[in-house]
C-alpha cells in the first residue's frame, strides 16, 4: 500500500507538471505580431504601406504563432529578413509578455552598383554593403528602374578590384558620409546625393609585403577626395580632409582634389591641389 500511494502521488505530479507546462504554453505562446515600417519611398498610412505591413505579419505569424514568445530572438528576425532578400532591415526587437512581438523595420537604401564582368550584369547594393537586385544596364542600374524615389538621385558607381570589396567600399562610404554630413548631406540626405563614384586602389607591394591603399570619392560636383591607407586612422583623414574641404571657397569645391595621407616624417596632411592640367 505504501508503494501504491508513493507511485499514485508520482503520477498526480506528473500529470499535474504537465497541465501546467501545456497551460504556460498556451499562455506565453505567440499570438499577436505588430509590424511598424519606416519608408522613404512611400509614406505611412498609404496603400503600399498596409500592403507591406501585412504581408510581413503574415509572413511572421506563418514562422512564430503558436511557438514559445522565449524561443523567439532578434537573431531570428533578422535572419528572417536576410533570408529573404527582404526591402527592409530589423530595427528593434521587442517582446511583450505572455504573448506580444512588435518588430520594427526600416525601408533598405539602394545606394552602391558594381558592374559583374563574370555575371555580364550590375549588382545593386544598399548603404550596407547588402546584394539588394541586378540590372541588365548601367541605366536601370543607376537609377532604379521602377523605383518610387522621393530623392531620384542616382546610385554610386563602385570602381573596385574585385566584387569581394563591395562591404568595405559601403563602408568607407558610411564614413564619408557620417565626417562630411554637415557641408554634404545635410537633412540627412543620402551619399548617393553627392558622391558620383568611390574607388577602391590596393596595390601590393613586395618588397616589404604591404599593401598601397587608397579610397576616391568623386563628387557630382566634381572634386575628388583622396584618403591614401584608408585602413589606417580613417577617422581622422576623414575629418581632416573635411576641415580643408570646409575652407575651399564656391569654386574650389568645383574641382580639383583633396590628399590626405601621412607624409614621410609620420605627419598626417591634408592638402587641396587644383585640378592637373592634362
Amino acid at each position: 500500500m505504501k508503494y501504491l500511494r508513493v507511485i499514485t502521488v508520482v503520477v498526480i505530479a506528473f500529470v499535474f507538471l504537465a497541465a501546467l507546462a501545456i497551460g504556460l504554453g498556451v499562455i506565453f505562446a505567440v499570438k499577436n505580431i505588430n509590424i511598424t515600417i519606416d519608408s522613404y519611398t512611400y509614406s505611412s498610412g498609404s496603400e503600399k504601406a498596409v500592403s507591406e505591413i501585412t504581408m510581413y505579419k503574415d509572413n511572421f505569424s506563418d514562422l512564430y504563432k503558436g511557438k514559445l514568445i522565449s524561443s523567439v530572438s532578434e537573431d531570428d528576425i533578422a535572419q528572417n529578413l536576410a533570408d529573404w532578400n527582404a526591402d527592409y532591415t530589423l530595427t528593434s526587437f521587442e517582446k511583450i509578455m505572455p504573448c506580444t512581438i512588435n518588430i520594427s523595420m526600416v525601408e533598405r537604401r539602394e545606394t552602391y552598383i558594381y558592374y559583374s564582368e563574370d555575371e555580364g550584369v550590375y549588382n545593386v547594393y544598399d548603404s550596407e554593403g547588402r546584394f539588394y537586385r541586378t540590372a541588365e544596364t548601367q541605366d536601370a542600374a543607376m537609377n532604379g528602374g521602377d523605383r518610387d524615389d522621393v530623392e531620384n538621385s542616382p546610385n554610386v558607381e563602385l570602381i573596385l578590384p574585385d566584387e569581394s570589396y563591395v562591404v568595405l567600399a559601403a563602408s568607407l562610404g558610411s564614413a564619408f558620409h557620417t565626417s562630411f554630413k554637415n557641408e554634404l548631406f545635410k537633412n540627412d540626405a543620402p551619399i548617393r546625393s553627392t558622391v558620383e563614384w568611390i574607388q577602391i586602389k590596393d596595390q601590393y607591394v613586395a618588397y616589404n609585403d604591404t599593401h598601397d591603399t587608397k579610397v576616391i570619392f568623386h563628387l557630382r560636383s566634381g572634386i575628388e577626395i583622396e584618403i591614401y591607407d584608408y585602413d589606417l586612422d580613417l577617422d581622422a583623414k576623414m575629418s581632416a580632409a573635411y576641415t580643408v574641404f570646409e575652407g575651399l571657397d564656391a569654386e574650389q569645391k568645383l574641382t580639383g582634389y583633396i590628399h590626405c595621407l601621412y607624409n614621410d616624417s609620420g605627419t598626417m596632411t591634408a592638402r587641396y591641389e587644383p585640378k592637373r592640367e592634362a
